[in-house]
């Protein structure tokens, strides 16, 4: 499937693309933020179309964070903050995640894994901190296979 973003940023810079509280995104805002987090995101060296756990409530840092991935065709396992931390850690070694991102409030969550799993996670303010790095280009395409994955 060809990149939805690219092309409605092609298409439809200016149409509203995301809307949370009182705050809009055009598809070009929503560009540009995606793109910011997948350059910081490039600092953390997932191996190239990894798994990535997602821990997260609505918002839009938990958004641009998946669409972050998506442009660089990571396969996303969302996690589900009602499981307990054994159900969890079991979820992401079956699925062999590369790293873990999530919302601060699922700290404690986090606390509760592995060590070789909290040292692969980060949180989402974590990330906005990382320095961005220069050589991203996101994919064309996507694998309808690969986007996603519900455990």
């Amino acid at each position: 499937m060809e990149n939805w973003l690219t092309k409605r940023v092609h298409l439809t810079p200016e149409k509203t693309a995301l809307v949370f509280k009182q705050k809009k995104w055009s598809f070009a805002e929503l560009q540009v933020e995606v793109n910011q987090r997948a350059k910081r995101l490039l600092t953390l060296s997932y191996p190239e179309g990894s798994r990535i756990g997602v821990l997260g409530s609505n918002s839009p840092e938990l958004y641009f964070t998946i669409l972050a991935l998506q442009q660089m065709g990571h396969t996303i396992v969302f996690l589900n903050h009602r499981l307990t931390s054994y159900e969890m850690e079991q979820q992401l070694i079956d699925a062999t995640v590369a790293g873990v991102l999530y919302q601060a409030s699922f700290v404690g969550k986090i606390k509760q894994l592995s060590i070789h799993l909290q040292e692969c996670s980060h949180s989402f303010q974590q990330v906005t901190e990382l320095k961005e790095q220069t050589n991203f280009k996101p994919v064309p395409d996507f694998d309808l296979k690969k986007v996603t994955t519900i455990m």
